[in-house]
């Protein structure tokens, strides 16, 4: 196909933060309203804090991999973030890995909030050896074309039913 985007997954991956954003200020502002003293306020800010997320390179179904460690394999990321993720999955019958990006692997954007001491956890749909065949990742072949439809779905299912999993715990903690 002529004239194609490259960076198709960077694109999706712009799309998905900015929902998981948009999605993260309204859960904060829908808490804020029902909250009636500052000890609710802060509890629910808190676990509007944990709501913190990153998808990249989403490709593949069969990739699927939340990543225990990232930028080459030296940057923990967050456990209580990653077990919760994958028992959401696992609820919704998404086959979802756990595994590090190896050394010399590269990392993701996820790993500056874990540096900065932010929970967090990452979602990767791509293979994630050094070498790799058929990698798309930043070649000619990153295009929307090379996505798969059931990546993207399973992805979406897992953020929002996450959303609404640490929603219903805010809403939990405010009614006590």
């Amino acid at each position: 196909m002529k004239n194609q985007i490259e960076s198709g997954a960077d694109n999706l991956k712009g799309l998905a933060e900015s929902c998981l954003k948009m999605t993260d200020r309204l859960l904060q502002k829908y808490r804020y309203r029902l909250a009636g003293t500052p000890e609710c306020r802060q509890a629910a800010t808190e676990i509007a804090d944990d709501f913190r997320k990153s998808c990249d390179s989403i490709y593949r179904y069969r990739d699927l991999t939340i990543l225990t460690r990232d930028r080459n394999f030296m940057c923990r990321l967050s456990d209580s973030m990653i077990s919760d993720l994958c028992a959401v999955a696992g609820d919704h019958g998404i086959n979802l890995k756990r595994g590090p990006i190896p050394f010399g692997g590269g990392g993701t954007d996820a790993a500056a909030f874990a540096v900065a001491g932010i929970k967090v956890a990452s979602i990767i749909g791509m293979p994630k050896g050094i070498i790799s065949k058929g990698h798309l990742y930043h070649t000619s072949k990153d295009t929307v074309d090379n996505i798969e439809t059931d990546a993207v779905r399973a992805v979406l299912e897992l953020a929002t039913s996450y959303a609404r999993k640490v929603d219903n715990e805010a809403r939990e903690q405010i009614s006590r």
